[in-house]
This record gives C-alpha cells, structure tokens and sequence, in this order.
C-alpha cells in the first residue's frame, strides 16, 4: 500500500517563501551546511561503551539536563541564535512547501516526545485523539512511517493505526501497513531476528540486577532492543545504574549501549548487509563491493567459504576495502610526512603522529581525509595522537529511514552515489519529526540527501543536524494538520 501524495503550492508561495528565509536561512539545507555543529554531534553519538565522552555519570547528565539558569537577555539571545538557524517549521511551512512543490512527500514520525509528551511512567505515553486523527489524515495522503526505539508492538498499540509503516527498536523491526494484509506477511525487515535469544537472557539479567535492585529503575523489552529508563531513580543512583548495566553486558559482547533521554539503550551489534560479487575479467561499472575473475576462482571462493571455521568476523567483507585503503595511507600519508605511520590491523588501520611535528598535524588528517574519499564505507575516529580508520557497520533510524524509502519505491542508496552520499535523485521529499538523539541519525541522513526535511522537537536549544524545530507535541500536531490542509487544497 503505497500513497504519492504531492503538495500544491501557488507559484508565488515559492517566490514568498525565498524571500521570507533570511540570511542565516537556506532550504534545503546544503550538504555541509551546519557542519561544525553536525560534526560534534556526530562524534558525542559514539556509543558510550568507548568512553569518549567522560565518566558515564556525567554523559547520563548531560543527556538529561537542567537547563542552567541565566539572566532573561541572555537566554532570549541565545534562544533566537538557536531559532535562527533551527527556524519554526510551522513558522517557515511555506518555504518547506515550495520546497517540496513536484515531489512526493514522506512522513516519518518518532513517538515518544514527538507524538506523545515525555512522562514519567513509559507505559503511560499515550497519544491524544486529536493526534491520531492528525497523523491519521497524513497517512491517508503520504506514505507515513512511525521509527521508535520501542517495541513495534508497543508503538502499534498506543498509535492502533494499521495503515502505517512501523519501525520498533530503532529500526530493526520493520512491518508494513496490516490493514490489507495481516500477521508474518507484513513484516518487512528484522535484520536482528537472530539475536532474540540473546537479548531474552539480557532482559532477564537486567530485570534481577538493576530494576529488581534500584528504587525507580525500569527494564523495557523492545523485542530486539533493550531500554533502561532511570527517570524515576535518585541522582545520586545514576551512576549505580551505569555500572550495574555494564556488568549485565560484558556477558554479551555483541550487544551495545547507547544513551537517549534518561534511557540506556541496549541494542545488537548488527552485522553489514552482505557482500555482492561480480564476476569478470575486465573492470566495469557495477555495484556489487567485491569480484572474481572467472568460475574458477568462484570456486575457489565458495571451497574457501566452506571451510570457514571462524564463528563471528561482522567486518570480515571489509578485508579487501582496508587493503586497499591500507596501502593507499602508506603511499600517501606514511611515504609523505615524516614521523606518521600507518598499522594495519586486520580489521581495522591507525595513523599514528605521535613522531610528526606538531606543525604537520593538520597535513597527515587531510591526507587521511583525501584517502577516505574513495571508501566511503570506512569511517574516521580519534584516539590519542592516533586516527583510526573502520569500517562503519551499524542499523539505526538513519538505515531504517534508508530502507522505508527503498521499500516504498524511492531511491535512497548512499553506496550508488560513490561519495558517501544519498544521491538524492529521487522525487521523494522526506519529512522526519523526532526529538531524541537517536534521530539524528535519521536528520544527517536527509541532510545528506540535500532534500528533505529534518525537524526537531524541543523546547529548548540543542545541538542537531535537523533543519526545523518544533516546540512540543502539540506544534506536531498543529503542523501534520496544516500538511494535510496544504495537500487537500
């Protein structure tokens, strides 16, 4: 069940709404446009088990702030910097119109704090009539999609709207609309099924070590994820939380902890999505990520793979790629500067400049960066005096907003534009609502499309890479029904 729903705007909304964004205002956003903020965003996203980012303690506080007291002027000043660069999406609705004039929108929707207001009790957030009727009335005109961290169920028991996509689990339970077609035949992606068995046992062991033994803490199963809420413990507890969450998981290593809004998150690491091998003797254009030359080696490679005793190598599709990678670093990074060096270690490459001189820093991260150009599945991250190149293997909103659109019929593969990014070249216009740091994955995604629109929900000004912000629920609202009201016209 598919709906192309366009939204008409009169030709002199597009002239309008131009002039009416300002200096500090452009729609769509360029690729790069906020990057300075869009980067340290990125890089507070790394998952918390590696430490970046201070003692768990005060991350867990800076993902829950009280925000600090300051004279009204300042505040005001600050607010309208924030506003400025994050612009009402109901205020500037026209400009996101005309920028959506002969495209086909597509609605993606976080629930908690998006759809319903934060509480204290999870169980206890339920969406209001009035907002159902509003989402409802944007699924009968665009293809709509909900993307929560909890489970699909769950958000289809609060949402009970069954001509909508769900994504439960941060993506990692995708099902279709069930209103024509009902049970197993709807579900369009569970790349964590096999993990199950695992996060049954994590559950359990959460359930008896941290809720059984802190006052206020609460173990959520989302089916393929895991949620810690520590809304309701003591301050002074927190840290206890931490730590008895992280002795829980070191008996699961192929589980990971993130962080959200007085949540931790326990999700799978996921594996890449498989390898495609074109078989050739001659280079020629083709998507496939590895090749053979003739039947003889696919032989080879299948005898090879049967032998394979190895029980879990997530990244081992990407030998080939750090190869090469590796012995493009040491043409043009170890041969250039002096003092630089460059480890190969197997699954991963480090650039140490712990011997450049100081002066030449900037020069070794360039060159690392021209490397990366061409492997745009490698990502760059820092250590101490060292920079280390992996492979990015994830499944977040960002690949679940990836895999609705290629579901609903658009174009949205990152490796087909060659350069890291969407290519964009679809007539699709995504519209993603969410207030959560785990949706920013889905915004650096439309960000990298250069169409589309990101919106944040929040009171309050915050590092994001989405492009419009919204107060509360209520302005989602306000703002599905005004989508709904421009496409009926």
């Amino acid at each position: 069940m598919t709906k192309h729903g366009a939204v008409v705007v009169p030709e002199d909304a597009v002239v309008a709404a131009a002039a009416a964004v300002g200096r500090h205002f452009s729609f769509p956003p360029p690729r790069t446009a906020g990057g300075d903020s869009c980067k340290k965003l990125a890089a507070q996203q790394i998952d918390l088990g590696a430490a970046v980012v201070g003692s768990w303690l005060d991350s867990m506080k800076a993902s829950s702030p009280r925000h600090r007291l300051m004279a009204p002027a300042v505040a005001d000043t600050e607010h309208d910097d924030w506003m400025e660069k994050h612009p009402s999406a109901l205020g500037k609705f026209e400009a996101l119109a005309a920028a959506a004039k002969g495209k086909r929108i597509v609605v993606f929707l976080d629930y908690d704090g998006t759809l319903s207001p934060i509480v204290e009790d999870p169980d206890r957030a339920v969406m209001t009539d009035e907002m159902r009727e509003a989402v409802r009335g944007v699924a009968e005109r665009f293809p709509t999609a909900i993307v929560s961290g909890r489970c699909r169920d769950k958000v289809l028991s609060f949402v009970r709207l069954e001509e909508l996509y769900y994504a439960g689990s941060h993506g990692m339970d995708i099902q279709g609309p069930t209103a024509a077609s009902k049970g197993e035949e709807s579900v369009l992606c569970q790349p964590a099924r096999e993990f199950l068995p695992m996060i049954g046992e994590a559950y359990a062991a959460l359930v008896e070590k941290v809720e059984g033994v802190i006052p206020g803490a609460k173990v959520e199963n989302n089916k393929f994820c895991l949620s810690v809420h520590f809304r309701r413990v003591d301050e002074r507890r927190w840290g206890a939380v931490a730590d008895q969450v992280r002795a829980v998981l070191r008996d699961y290593p192929r589980l990971r902890l993130t962080q959200g809004r007085k949540v931790l998150e326990v999700r799978p690491t996921i594996k890449g999505h498989g390898a495609g091998i074109l078989v050739s003797r001659f280079p020629k254009d083709t998507c496939a990520s590895f090749s053979l030359r003739d039947p003889g080696e696919v032989k080879d490679f299948l005898c090879k793979l049967g032998e394979e005793s190895v029980l879990c190598q997530p990244a081992r599709e990407f030998l080939p790629m750090i190869g090469e990678a590796y012995a493009a670093l040491v043409e043009k990074v170890e041969g250039v500067i002096p003092g630089a060096k460059v480890e190969n270690n197997k699954f991963c490459l480090s650039v140490h400049f712990r011997r450049v001189d100081e002066r030449r820093w900037g020069a070794v991260a360039d060159q690392v960066r021209a490397v990366l150009r061409d492997y745009p599945r490698l990502r760059l991250t820092q250590g101490r005096k060292v920079l280390e190149v992996r492979p990015t293997i994830k499944w977040d909103k960002g690949e679940a907003l990836r895999f609705l659109l290629s579901a609903l019929g658009f174009s949205s593969s990152s490796s087909a534009a060659g350069d890291g990014e969407d290519d964009g070249d679809d007539d699709a216009f995504p519209i993603y609502i969410g207030d959560d740091r785990t949706d920013e994955d889905a915004f650096r995604v439309l960000r990298s499309r250069g169409h589309g629109a990101g919106i944040l929900v929040s009171r309050f000004p915050k590092d994001t890479c989405a492009s419009f912000s919204l107060r509360d629920p209520g302005e989602v609202k306000d703002f599905l029904c005004k989508l709904v009201t421009c496409a009926a016209a």
